[in-house]
């Protein structure tokens, strides 16, 4: 199956670390210092390794959302980055939530809960079936109800 939620342009940028804002439709919610603590050291001595990836907030001037590292800005801000090394991609809002629940199917450590919220928010924000979800993403229908099943175990048990 062919991925479709892909942003076409993409330019690697430095932005200063004030117009970087998180995405509101981040399934973590807030992120603590505590759990970003490991990566301050790393940053402090050699920077950031992997550029954030950023798309043009559509209502704030001179703001950007982070679509994917999250955890990263943070851990730059507290490290005293003045600006974060980022990939400024040229996509919708609703292509960037698509970007953004794609990087999270693909961590190994990805809280089901967090991919379900993900799921919900392309649901009622875009309008989209589990149908046009696995297609615009590049998965199968059949795995887009087993992530929100699984989801929906886990926060029953």
């Amino acid at each position: 199956m062919k991925n479709k939620a892909s942003c076409p342009k993409r330019t690697p940028v430095e932005i200063p670390i004030e117009q970087l804002i998180i995405a509101p439709w981040n399934p973590r919610g807030e992120i603590t210092e505590e759990s970003v603590a490991d990566l301050v050291p790393s940053i402090k001595t050699k920077g950031l390794i992997q550029r954030i990836a950023i798309v043009k907030a559509p209502k704030e001037k001179d703001k950007y959302i982070v679509c994917a590292g999250n955890r990263r800005l943070v851990a730059c801000q507290l490290a005293g980055m003045k600006t974060v090394p980022s990939e400024l991609f040229e996509c919708s809002e609703k292509e960037a939530r698509q970007m953004t629940l794609l990087e999270n199917l693909k961590r190994k450590d990805a809280e089901p809960i967090y991919v379900a919220k993900l799921i919900e928010t392309l649901r009622t924000k875009d309008g989209l079936s589990a149908e046009e979800i696995a297609a615009e993403i590049g998965i199968s229908q059949a795995q887009v109800s087993r992530l929100e099943k699984g989801a929906l175990r886990k926060i029953k048990s």
